[in-house]
């Protein structure tokens, strides 16, 4: 990760330049990321020097520049309990983490950040659902 910052120089203009390179960021091709208040989440997408292991998630902490990894768990819905979204449609969780994908978008929306699309090389699908991710 690099952070940009702005020089003024003596007539008063502005001109953006590149000044700190970040290192242990996660390692990868591809991820997608979004900001959720002082934090860049960066999900999925393929490792090249590590083995897959399950759909990462890292954050980035932009107060003082620390990346670390998320760890995940999978949600588990209580079988009488009902979910109703904002519409009043009911659905149901999946209750699974995301397959490695590429090409994949995110963004957050009230608090959450959503997951959609992309493609998984694995099982060479184009992947169609959406998950939610809540940062707690």
């Amino acid at each position: 990760m690099i952070h940009l910052s702005f020089i003024t120089y003596h007539n008063n203009n502005t001109m953006a330049c590149w000044i700190v390179t970040l290192q242990g960021g996660p390692k990868r091709t591809t991820q997608a990321a979004v900001a959720l208040n002082d934090k860049i989440y960066a999900f999925g997408s393929c490792w090249c020097t590590e083995p897959a292991e399950t759909f990462g998630v890292h954050v980035l902490n932009t107060i003082d520049y620390r990346w670390q990894r998320v760890p995940t768990r999978l949600f588990q819905p209580n079988p009488s309990q009902q979910f109703i979204d904002d519409s009043g449609q009911i659905y149901e969780p999946y209750g699974e983490s995301p397959v490695h994908r590429v090409g994949h978008s995110v963004v957050e929306y009230k608090g959450k950040i959503y997951l959609w699309g992309g493609f998984c090389h694995e099982i060479g699908v184009l992947c169609s659902k959406m998950y939610c991710f809540d940062p707690g």
